[in-house]
């Protein structure tokens, strides 16, 4: 991983009061006592842009094959638009539950059958959110065999949990990691840096 994309991001997670200390609701609806909220970065064109590039660097890097990248809404469609973008390669993303009106659809653009499918998302804990979209896309004919993510917030359970459905977890870096950054950049203390690793 880029050192200094890295240090970047942590500082901006600082800077911006991405990162907040307090009692927080997740959306697998456990509890937690620090949230991390990327949605920040789309204003800062700065660390966004950084964000993409090092997305796209990462993902040639692991020279990934894929035909077609996807997402689901709302956080994790503002990155890979502009990946989708910058790598000249089609999108589509699966939404939750249909709109009730239209055409109902679940996935909102054109899945081919068979086709290679690279799933993007902001900041994965348990990746509940994502089951739903990978069985989507299995489930209509396309083929999913690696995720990749900003921030792995999730451990070796949730890296377990993928592999069992098939699934590589690719990361730019995780929560530890990004613990360490800040603490040795003097952004947080070492209690708070004790909170983001447990």
């Amino acid at each position: 991983m880029n050192n200094s994309y890295t240090i970047n991001l942590a500082k901006f997670l600082i800077q911006s009061h991405s990162l907040k200390f307090g009692n927080f609701q997740l959306a697998s609806g456990k509890t937690s006592s620090f949230y991390i909220d990327l949605r920040l970065i789309q204003s800062s064109p700065t660390i966004f842009h950084q964000t993409i590039i090092a997305l796209r660097n990462r993902i040639q890097t692991e020279k990934l094959e894929f035909d077609i990248l996807a997402t689901i809404p709302t956080s994790g469609l503002i990155f890979t638009s502009v990946l989708s973008y910058e790598l000249f390669k089609p999108l589509i993303y699966i939404r939750k539950e249909s709109k009730g009106h239209g055409i109902n659809n679940l996935i909102e653009g054109k899945l081919e059958l068979f086709q290679k499918t690279l799933l993007i998302d902001d900041v994965i804990t348990t990746g509940q959110s994502l089951d739903h979209a990978i069985e989507n896309i299995r489930s209509n004919g396309g083929i999913i065999e690696n995720v990749m993510c900003i921030l792995l917030r999730g451990g070796n359970a949730t890296l377990r949990k993928f592999a069992e459905n098939g699934i590589t977890l690719k990361f730019l870096l995780t929560i530890n990691q990004l613990a360490d950054i800040l603490y040795k950049n003097k952004l947080i203390d070492e209690e708070k840096k004790l909170i983001l690793q447990k």
